[in-house]
């Protein structure tokens, strides 16, 4: 680029406008396979030939597909996968957002339980007023849920979360949601939301750290965000960022509500352990041979300190 020098895709140089034409023939530059795929752009950093790429087929059915914003948060990944197993904050954390609404389903303490799948982990959750919840990760940190939708054009939408590490102490999360319009509604939606992108934007990180400083209260954020999905991300910003750049797991006391908690850092415990020592890790399912389902009933929960 500082001297116009260009390169094809496989990372050999093919233009050097104030060089002679054989040096370009001499440059080349480690390239990494990519793709395109739901709105994002994927890398392969990985040595030797890519391994298959995962798929996701339930994001790619009909409706409207959406890629949210992505800002670099100061926290430990860990912490932010942490929160994605952990279906407790949800009434307590978000409860200005949409729990504790009675016209999602949502409000009050779920009944929730939590399995090793196949591909990662399974999670439960069943809300006192009718709303079923089937939260799958997809291992080593990729995140599928159906929730309710803050969109008045349909009810629920499907979301995706991919949580990526910077460093130890910075951490970033691509999303993406799909909702199921088409014809007239998806177009409404669509004119409401452009609308919406011509006018100034919140910033979450900038919100969340007014909270941290004192200078707003958690409870005011409800008064400056219309759009709810960045208000519950501001609110998870408060509760992740604010356990510090990388949390004292020493300090903690895990009770019954933490099951989910637990569970996933067992498995990342076996997985590094065996990692560290040599051993074969787990074979896991690529999403596109998982059996993805998001109403289904479970048969067993685990009830919180309520009875």
């Amino acid at each position: 680029m500082y001297h116009g020098w260009l390169f094809n895709q496989s990372g050999q140089c093919t233009d050097q406008p104030a060089e002679e034409k054989s040096f370009a023939g001499k440059i080349r530059i480690r390239s990494y396979p990519t793709r395109e795929y739901l709105g994002l752009i994927f890398a392969y950093f990985g040595e030797g030939a890519a391994p298959p790429f995962p798929v996701y087929p339930h994001m790619e059915e009909d409706g409207v597909l959406e890629v949210l914003s992505t800002e670099v948060w100061p926290c430990n990944f860990f912490q932010r996968i942490d929160n994605n197993g952990d279906t407790y904050h949800v009434p307590f954390v978000h409860r200005g957002a949409y729990s504790a609404s009675s016209d999602n389903n949502r409000s009050g303490l779920p009944d929730i339980s939590k399995e090793e799948s196949s591909w990662g982990t399974t999670s439960y959750a069943s809300f006192a007023q009718g709303w079923r919840n089937v939260f799958h990760f997809f291992m080593p940190n990729v995140y599928a849920f159906r929730n309710p939708s803050p969109e008045p054009e349909c009810g629920s939408e499907d979301r995706m979360q991919w949580d990526v590490p910077l460093d130890d102490q910075r951490s970033l999360e691509f999303r993406v949601r799909r909702l199921p319009l088409s014809g007239e509604a998806a177009d409404k939606y669509r004119a409401r939301r452009g609308a919406a992108a011509a006018e100034p934007k919140i910033s979450v990180v900038q919100m969340g750290e007014a909270v941290l400083s004192g200078k707003l209260s958690f409870q005011d954020l409800d008064n400056f965000f219309k759009d709810k999905i960045s208000l519950v991300h501001t609110q998870d910003y408060v509760a992740q960022v604010g356990q510090g750049s990388l949390a004292d797991r020493a300090q903690e006391h895990l009770g019954r509500s933490d099951i989910g908690v637990i569970l996933f850092r067992k498995i990342w415990e076996r997985e590094l352990r065996a990692l560290a020592e040599g051993r074969p890790l787990k074979k896991w399912v690529l999403p596109q041979d998982a059996e993805i389902k998001f109403q289904e009933e479970p048969e067993k929960l685990v009830r919180n300190a309520r009875g």
